[in-house]
């Protein structure tokens, strides 16, 4: 059995790994609306900053994993609070570059209910283009 101080400090060591290499990410999220005539209507919205760790992969490492089909581009790993606000497709710009979120997982123990949940894992790959 699981209690509720597991959970807890294993939420205080998310919080701890992320404060060693910090990023606070501004994340662009589009959605699609259809405006009662058929049409699809994309909209683009700037969500609040959160804070994350992003890890680079060695560029030897995407290599290899490019060419085993894996990723199609560069790619980070990110680590996020259990509560943070990201999902498949966000876009976010990092060092520079920007990135599409290729998955987001709660990870969490004792079960898969939200309350169970002590971070949020995933990856990202780097944008060729603009789309």
């Amino acid at each position: 059995m699981v209690s509720e101080f597991d959970i807890s400090a294993l939420r205080k060591d998310t919080e701890a790994i992320i404060a060693i290499n910090p990023y606070d990410v501004e994340i662009t999220r589009r959605e699609e609306t259809e405006d009662g005539y058929g049409n699809i209507k994309k909209i683009d919205t700037v969500l609040p900053k959160q804070r994350m760790r992003i890890a680079e992969l060695s560029h030897k490492e995407t290599e290899r994993l490019k060419q085993e089909g894996v990723f199609k581009n560069h790619g980070v790993n990110i680590t996020a609070l259990h509560d943070a606000d990201i999902k498949k497709g966000d876009k976010f710009t990092f060092l520079g570059n920007r990135y599409k979120v290729v998955f987001m997982r709660a990870i969490t123990i004792g079960g898969y209910e939200k309350e169970n949940g002590y971070k949020l894992s995933g990856h990202a790959e780097e944008l060729e283009e603009e789309s």
